[in-house]
């Protein structure tokens, strides 16, 4: 039995402006947080713990266009608990840019 390949493109959906995944992209090496919707629309990610704990990617904008961009204290962020206000951390891809966000607030306007 074979299995579909396991890409964005396959469980890729729009919500609240912002791209989300249902399971994680090829492209990711290293120990990457193990979620985040950044995973939907960035490739090439790497995540250094020692580099005050920094994940870099390429992440696609609204035009389609690359970026390479970073954020510091992402496994930090994402081990915080969730809240019942504004959902759970997250670092999503806000065209273009890794942003530390909650679940149910999406990127900043």
């Amino acid at each position: 039995m074979m299995l579909p390949p396991n890409t964005a493109e396959v469980s890729l959906y729009k919500s609240s402006g912002r791209y989300r995944s249902s399971g994680p992209t090829n492209g990711i090496s290293g120990v990457v947080p193990s979620l985040g919707t950044y995973q939907a629309t960035c490739a090439d990610c790497k995540y250094n713990f020692w580099a005050l704990d920094q994940l870099c990617c390429q992440c696609k904008d609204i035009h389609g266009n690359y970026h390479y961009t970073c954020t510091p204290g992402a496994y930090a962020w994402m081990s915080q608990p969730c809240n019942p206000f504004v959902g759970c951390p997250d670092i999503a891809n806000c065209n273009g840019q890794l942003t530390h966000t909650y679940s149910y607030l999406g990127c900043p306007i």
